[in-house]
């Protein structure tokens, strides 16, 4: 099977279309995504749309649910009877305990369970929503303060030093993990209690965390990626030279910067119009205007200059 087969169709590690990943979501003119691949999606008519959404953040090392999946089997199927263990569960403790050192944390069999289990300990509120850091520091116009906890964040890889969210609150890690596997972790400063974890995700979700822990490391130390058989990196970094070069080319009249992430300016009622305007010039952005858009590591020149074009950059 070739590479870009594989890709195609069913996904047979997950069991299930490639398009449920995405909610299914519609573009202005009715084209459903069918296949998404690194940092691009593709509709079952063939068009092609440059991922600004990426799976909110998930996929910021590119869409790769069925190159991950393989990676682990074939490392897990080298342990035999050790996948079934707990092996796993105790590396991805290590590797949580390395990425946020001196932090409680709870794992969670996904977003949504988390999240409710933080709204029945009154972590959370009945209707708050946790606060995105680049949307934050981005002053997004429109924004209601009151519909944000300013007790629980999301944590995102790549935010500069001053964009991070506060260290004395409960945050919500969104790691470059896709959403199927069903894991989510929840991380508190010492003196703050979070709620049992539940149900214990599978063996392999904690694979998949751990491998992809490793994954952000390596693209975040800008070091050599390690490789597949043909020599291809398998992680590209995010804060690359040429992902910088391509930030400094988009513009601040639709969308506000911080880091790696595109904060949309446009208010509700200007937000089919912005679609529309996006899709025309094949960019994805996403279930809503509450999306935080994320750069693509990888831009062919002309999608870049169609971006600075949308954006008001040069």
């Amino acid at each position: 099977m070739s590479e870009g087969q594989g890709d195609s169709g069913t996904d047979k590690w997950m069991g299930r279309e490639n398009s449920e990943v995405h909610g299914g979501r519609r573009l202005p003119d009715r084209l459903v995504i069918r296949r998404a691949r690194e940092f691009r999606l593709y509709t079952a008519d063939g068009r092609r749309f440059v991922d600004l959404y990426l799976d909110n953040g998930r996929a910021i090392l590119g869409h790769r649910t069925r190159t991950i999946g393989r990676r682990v089997l074939e490392e897990m199927s080298r342990t035999g009877g050790a996948a079934l263990s707990g092996r796993w569960e105790a590396r991805a403790w290590k590797a949580l305990s390395r990425l946020f050192p001196g932090r409680n944390i709870a794992v969670f069999t996904g977003l949504g369970e988390a999240v409710a289990a933080l709204r029945k300990i009154s972590l959370l509120g009945p209707t708050a929503r946790p606060t995105d850091p680049p949307c934050f520091y981005g002053a997004r116009r429109g924004l209601c303060d009151a519909e944000y906890s300013p007790d629980v964040w999301y944590w995102r890889p790549f935010l500069p030093e001053e964009a991070m969210p506060p260290p004395e609150a409960i945050q919500l890690p969104i790691l470059p993990v896709p959403a199927a596997f069903g894991i989510q972790v929840v991380t508190a400063p010492r003196r703050r209690r979070l709620p049992d974890g539940g149900q214990r995700p599978a063996e392999v979700a904690f694979a998949v965390l751990t491998r992809a822990i490793a994954d952000l490391r390596s693209a975040n130390s800008g070091g050599e990626p390690e490789r597949d058989s043909k020599g291809r990196p398998r992680t590209r970094g995010q804060l690359s030279g040429r992902s910088e070069r391509a930030l400094s080319e988009v513009g601040d009249a639709w969308v506000a910067r911080c880091g790696p992430y595109l904060v949309p300016r446009w208010c509700p009622l200007e937000e089919s119009e912005a679609v529309r305007r996006f899709a025309e010039k094949g960019f994805y952005l996403g279930p809503s205007d509450r999306t935080t858009l994320v750069m693509p590591a990888l831009l062919s020149r002309g999608e870049l200059q169609a971006l600075a074009g949308l954006t008001g950059g040069r």
